[in-house]
């Protein structure tokens, strides 16, 4: 165990849908303040590998700097030849290819119990691979991206570990999970849903009291986007829309994609629904 071992670490996990019908809503999800993993099926192949491309391509665009890990699963389908032969693959097709993100390591998993203690082996593995990566993120110079520095010492003022949150901004975080939990709770007494959105003017009266000014107000707000806590965009015509729920939004827009999905909002009947009601549901 490394020295850093003794450190606990909270890791929030979002899964993107693998679906190309997805591909389109992933850009409102992704962070520059995050450690990626990008999944293939080692029973896949060469075109398990192959298909990884647009998935990192993305990461380099959305979220430039931030590191990658690259799991092949399934495991236990394939012979340890292959598993190794398409690993090699994988560090050599996209490791330090500059319009690649910083593919940190590769690791091989299977979730099935073979053999022992085999399925362990190798999820302890990618465990320790995600721990030690965290462990090693260097905040950029411009304060909003995490990049990789496997040489970092952890008392660099600079390391993620070592970065001070001002109250404000954890206080903040509270509030609003508090505002969504009180709207979940609504929901459910009401047949009505109530949306977990709120226009710039209602935001400022609910939350304002928990920073000093708006300039405050508005660094808590960025940094909570990209901790996933809630979304805004700076973007034209967006500007006056703070969603307080992420989880609720990747639904909401999953169902208008997919109507199979199913959420809740009777406003959409086989994938369609009147601009005007999608709100209101």
């Amino acid at each position: 165990a490394t020295k850093s071992a003794t450190k606990s670490v909270r890791f929030l996990a979002w899964d993107f849908a693998g679906q190309d019908v997805y591909h389109t809503t992933h850009q409102c999800f992704y962070s520059r303040r995050s450690l990626y993993l990008a999944l293939f099926r080692l029973t896949d192949g060469i075109q398990g590998v192959e298909e990884l491309k647009p998935w990192l391509r993305n990461v380099q665009l959305r979220a430039p700097g931030c590191p990658v890990i690259i799991v092949g699963t399934h495991l236990d389908q394939v012979s340890n030849e292959e598993a190794k032969q398409l690993k090699e693959m994988a560090m050599e097709k996209y490791k330090d290819i500059s319009f690649y993100p910083k593919i940190v390591s590769v690791e091989i998993v299977s979730s099935v119990k073979q053999r022992g203690l085999f399925a362990t082996k190798y999820i302890e593995k990618l465990q320790r691979a995600i721990y030690d990566t965290a462990c090693h993120l260097q905040v950029s110079s411009d304060g909003g991206t995490l990049e990789y520095k496997p040489d970092l010492a952890q008392d660099n003022p600079k390391a993620l570990f070592q970065q001070k949150i001002p109250v404000s901004f954890l206080n903040l975080q509270d509030a609003i999970r508090e505002e969504v939990a009180a709207y979940q709770r609504q929901s459910v007494k009401s047949s009505t849903k109530v949306i977990p959105i709120m226009d710039e003017k209602t935001f400022k009266a609910s939350f304002m009291k928990h920073c000093e000014d708006e300039d405050e107000l508005k660094e808590a707000v960025s940094f909570l986007h990209v901790q996933g806590t809630l979304l805004h965009f700076e973007d034209y015509g967006l500007t006056d829309v703070y969603c307080l729920d992420s989880q609720w939004l990747a639904k909401f827009m999953a169902s208008v994609i997919n109507p199979d999905i199913q959420t809740g909002n009777s406003a959409i009947q086989n994938g369609i629904g009147e601009i005007g009601q999608l709100f209101t549901q």
